[in-house]
């Protein structure tokens, strides 16, 4: 895959980990592996959410990853990025120091606690004591497509709903191509996935097919990371403006 982007042309090959599923090994074995095979700039992007993302950025690092995103400290943790300044004390003296200064990044945190984030403490989730959310690890949902799911099923009055979503979300990924969960195909797949709970039968799987669902099923998202289910597909295009043969 690096190959083929190198041969594209890209300027960064970005690892992008938006639910944070990237182990620490694991990071270390994926950079080490591409570092050796391209010299193009990797970029490891990981989210907070299962806890690990601070140990995989460090794990990285020593692999010699280029970039890694972080936030300020105000702005970290729970479904966002791992905190920057921890990361540049850990970097600081070593080889792969980031050269930030700490006091300024103190000075810019004092900022954003004092006068910027008590305007938004009305956000906050209270709903629980965790910051980790280690359920992440079994149904793999990234953060923001789990605020959509949430805020979808409350329109529609079946919160109660949710368990059975996370049941089927993995299948429908699946049967779509294994597709990424980030903006806009984790929107696709999270629809088709609610549509499937609340109107499916025991006879019948896709029952109603959203009209991206039948967009992805033609190609017009590109190629899928697997082939999309054969049987899925063709249900999908029967009838479609386009044709039924995918492009």
């Amino acid at each position: 895959k690096a190959k083929a982007l190198d041969a594209m042309g890209a300027d960064s090959i970005c690892i992008k980990d938006m639910a944070g599923l990237i182990a620490p090994y694991d990071a270390y074995t994926l950079v080490k592996a591409l570092k050796e095979i391209t010299k193009t700039p990797i970029h490891l992007h990981s989210h907070f959410t299962s806890g690990m993302s601070p140990m995989s950025h460090l794990k990285a690092a020593e692999a010699g990853v280029d970039i890694i995103d972080t936030c300020m400290t105000p702005y970290a943790y729970r479904t966002s990025h791992a905190a920057v300044e921890p990361m540049v004390m850990t970097l600081l003296g070593t080889n792969r120091d980031t050269g930030f200064d700490i006091r300024k990044l103190a000075a810019v945190n004092e900022v954003l606690e004092k006068e910027v984030m008590p305007k938004y403490k009305h956000l906050l989730d209270t709903s629980k004591m965790s910051i980790i959310d280690i359920n992440v690890l079994l149904h793999q949902t990234p953060g923001g497509m789990l605020s959509n799911l949430v805020n979808q099923l409350r329109e529609m009055d079946a919160l109660d709903k949710i368990d059975q979503v996370y049941k089927e979300l993995p299948k429908v990924r699946k049967e779509l191509g294994q597709i990424p969960l980030v903006t806009p195909t984790s929107q696709i797949v999270g629809i088709q996935t609610v549509n499937n709970v609340l109107f499916d039968t025991p006879e019948e799987r896709y029952k109603m097919i959203t009209a991206q669902v039948k967009d992805l099923c033609y190609g017009l998202y590109g190629k899928t990371a697997v082939p999309i289910d054969k049987e899925v597909q063709k249900k999908a295009l029967k009838g479609y403006p386009r044709g039924e043969e995918p492009i």
